[in-house]
């Protein structure tokens, strides 16, 4: 009997593809079923920007910032390919992406006003003008 291997989710989606070539953006603030690209993104996901027009602000105001990391130290998902900073961030989509993680309406609306008001107190809209801490270089 022959069996045939489960194609990769990286594979099958280009949008999931880092080209290491261009600059690589970690998400860094990111409401939860929001779209990008046409793509749902979650909160540490890694991401090449695919020059659209918004693309400059969303820089800017602190939705993505230039990752600085090694990208073979990127946390890859298991079920459909995402790279993700850190293994907190891959588990957190996990549970929200894989594993139904919204029992009702009701639910999601509670799970939905907590994680906006986790982002305003720990991930903060930046000022226009004001640089990433991650790329402020002190001399």
């Amino acid at each position: 009997m022959v069996t045939s291997a489960k194609a990769s989710p990286i594979a099958e989606n280009a949008f999931l593809q880092l080209d290491q070539e261009r600059p690589i953006f970690r998400v860094r603030r990111w409401q939860i079923g929001g779209t990008y690209a046409g793509h749902q993104l979650f909160r540490g996901q890694l991401i090449n920007l695919q020059r659209r027009k918004n693309d400059d602000a969303l820089v800017r105001f602190g939705y993505f910032e230039p990752f600085e990391g090694k990208i073979d130290q990127a946390c890859q998902c298991g079920e459909c390919g995402r790279l993700f900073d850190e293994e907190s961030a891959r588990t957190e989509h996990g549970r929200r992406a894989h594993n139904n993680g919204f029992i009702n309406a009701q639910r999601e609306e509670e799970e939905i006003d907590t994680e906006a008001a986790f982002l305003d107190r720990e991930v903060p809209f930046k000022k226009v003008g004001e640089q990433s801490p991650s790329i402020i270089i002190e001399t």
